[in-house]
Order: C-alpha cells, then structure tokens, then sequence
C-alpha cells in the first residue's frame, strides 16, 4: 500500500519556481498573514494552536529598522543651501561630466543597467520563501495536507538543503527543493511510486552528498591516523631488534 499521496506533476512545479517574482517577499507581519493563510486553504481545519509556532520564524519578527534620514533644523539647512547656491555653474558641470563618465565605463549610465546589476548581484530568495510561492500553485489544493505537516515544513525549510537561499535557476537545486517540499507533506510527484520518490529526492540532496563527504573525510582520516600508527610500531620494533643485537 503506497504511503505517499500523488501529487502534482515536476514539470508544473519547475515551471511555477521559474515564474517566482522578482520582487521582494515579504518580511515580518505580512508574512506571517501569508503563511497563515496559506495554511488555512490547504487545510480548512488549521487550528490557531496549530499555526502560532510560525511566529517564531525569524523571517516572521518584526524588528524595527534605524533610521537613516538626517534631520536638519531650519537654520541649518539654510546654511547648506547657501553653500550650494554659491558653487560655481562650471564647478557643477564638470561633476556631473565625471559621473557619467565613471559610470558609463561600468555600463551603469542608464537605469536599465542598474536594474540589471542589481538582478544579477541580489541575493536569491530563501528557500521558505520559495516553498511558500511553491505551495501556492493550485495543483496543491486537491491534496489532502495537514497543518502540522505544513508548519514543520516551513519551520524547517532554510536548514533542509546544504544552501539557505537556493538558486531556482540551478535545475538541481530546483529540483531538490521541490522534492522536499514534496517529501515533508508525505506527497510524491505525479507518475512516481513512492520508492522512485525517495530514490530520486536521495539523489539530488545536497545535504546527503554533504554527509557521504564528510563520512568519507573521516573515514580517511582514520585510515591515515592507522597507517601512522602501524609505521611508528614497526619503527619502534625494528629500533629495539637492533638495540638487541
């Protein structure tokens, strides 16, 4: 009797990672609201027992962001204007000339290729938060899930691969974060058995190639440290054989 549930196909939810937003998530509050809400529409018995520990994510806090704005008094500001005011037109151009200029030679001059940097350097969204764009798809709807399953998924979800914020251009990656979402809600991809589905999510986890490496580094390490020690011994006898004789 199979254990996990099927569920939507790999190829849909490639698809819906691919199409996450470039925009920012959301932080704090407003993600709280929208992880509560997804839970309740996945499962309309989500207890408000069920749904606190999410407030514990640290994406969830909300913390208070300082100020950076400087505040200037009207005496002051007059007086910085004045300064201003009193640069020389010529002094301003060849400023301006200057700029562009160092910009230009970083392909920076226009906005569309501050855009482009800023794509290309930003930080890719964590895992939680692609999970929950994940979990939006309506294909999820026709499971049957549980908010206990859904809540330790998201509490889990930045520690269950060896990278917090995934790259969901990377197909691996892509792959294994789909799969363990899938996994963590006892659901298989649409087509697979359920030994297939495990197989295959050991295959692509990065946490797994993570431990086989580290096992293997201690393993060596132990047969070099056996190695040394049975070198010593024979050193050891052979000094005393000739110490004999």
């Amino acid at each position: 009797m199979s254990e996990l549930q099927s569920g939507p196909s790999m190829h849909r939810l490639h698809q819906r990672l691919l199409a996450y937003p470039e925009s920012p998530g959301p932080r704090g509050l407003d993600l709280l609201a929208v992880l509560h809400d997804l839970v309740r529409r996945l499962d309309s018995e989500a207890t408000p027992d069920a749904l606190a520990p999410l407030a514990n994510l640290p994406l969830c806090q909300s913390g208070t962001v300082e100020s950076t704005v400087v505040e200037l008094d009207e005496a002051e500001f007059a007086r910085l204007y004045q300064q201003y005011e009193n640069l020389d037109a010529a002094v301003l151009d060849a400023v301006e000339r200057e700029t562009r200029t160092a910009l230009a030679q970083h392909d920076l001059a226009n906005t569309d290729a501050a855009h482009q940097l800023q794509a290309v350097t930003a930080e890719p969204p964590s895992a939680l938060l692609q999970m929950v764009w994940l979990l939006a798809d309506d294909a999820f709807i026709e499971a049957t899930l549980f908010a206990s399953d859904l809540v330790s998924l998201m509490r889990s979800a930045d520690t269950l691969m060896a990278q917090t914020h995934p790259n969901r251009h990377d197909e691996d990656q892509r792959e294994e974060l789909i799969r363990l979402a899938l996994n963590g809600l006892r659901l298989k991809p649409q087509g697979e058995t359920d030994r297939e589905a495990r197989d295959r999510l050991l295959m692509v986890s990065s946490t797994e190639r993570a431990r086989v490496v580290a096992a293997s580094r201690a393993a060596e390490e132990r047969a070099e440290a056996i190695r040394q020690a049975l070198a010593e011994q024979r050193a050891r006898e052979a000094a005393d054989k000739y110490t004999r004789e």
